[in-house]
């Protein structure tokens, strides 16, 4: 069986000395380590440390991100500088509130499979029993009342209520309105507008004497600062008036993906 042995010296080390040898080591250990962990954040830079004395730049502190490799992102409101492809953000302003990508030239979102990172942006409102009416013209309707408002795009008020488009993406939208009955017969429906121009129209059908439910969902490609309204309507010249509760006279909505 063979022996294991150590020399210890307590006098300084020279050169064959084995703490000389062992710090040698160490060093050499230090490097290898180093070189590692650039391989793992795939730093780009040759100035990373190989040898003693070497030092990384702020364009290497990002990292780029490859699969199986480990990339620093940073978080922050304003765009990063200095910065190489492949290099991480999440954007924190509230418009966008996601994960980027640098391609070299510009910040893109960045994409998992068909996915897109992108913040929770919903909401749902509802009429808050003041007097509302429609007539043989289109007319706009008030939801003053909000149940969750995500993203904080929804106007609400006693005269107003529209949905305004952070950012340009395909959104889904849901309404019902609920129109009285009057003595008049007539027809009542319910539409969807950006701005004045129609989205899609909902259920059309009789006014019976206790009045109807008129449903719409669909969806739309919105640009940012598009603005979307719910338009109700009755095809004879009397008023019907609108009412119910956040059960059945409501507007709501919820971005599915940027574009």
């Amino acid at each position: 069986m063979g022996t294991f042995s150590t020399v210890l010296s307590l006098t300084a080390p020279a050169g064959g000395d084995s703490i000389a040898l062992g710090d040698d080591q160490m060093r050499a250990d230090k490097v290898a380590w180093a070189e590692r962990l650039a391989l793992e954040h795939n730093f780009p830079s040759a100035s990373f440390p190989s040898a003693a004395g070497g030092s990384d730049t702020a364009a290497d502190a990002f990292g780029r991100h490859q699969a199986g490799k480990v990339a620093a992102v940073l978080i922050s409101s304003s765009a990063p500088t200095g910065i190489v492809s492949g290099s991480l953000w999440f954007d924190t302003t509230a418009t966008e509130n996601c994960l980027k990508i640098y391609n070299g030239t510009n910040w893109t979102t960045y994409r998992i499979g068909n996915d897109t990172n992108i913040g929770l942006l919903a909401f749902r409102a509802y009429v808050d029993g003041t007097a509302q009416t429609v007539a043989s013209t289109w007319t706009a309707l008030f939801f003053a009342n909000e149940t969750y408002d995500y993203g904080t795009a929804f106007t609400s008020g006693a005269a107003t209520g529209y949905f305004t488009a952070p950012i340009t993406g395909l959104y889904a939208f849901s309404t019902t309105i609920y129109l009285k009955a009057t003595s008049t017969a007539g027809i009542g429906s319910v539409g969807l507008y950006n701005g004045s121009t129609i989205i899609a129209y909902g259920t059309y059908g009789a006014l019976t004497s206790s009045g109807e439910c008129f449903h719409l969902s669909t969806t739309a490609l919105l640009t940012a600062a598009d603005k979307v309204y719910v338009y109700g309507y009755s095809n004879v010249a009397a008023t019907r008036p609108v009412s119910g509760t956040t059960a059945n006279t409501f507007f709501e909505g919820r971005i599915i993906s940027r574009t």
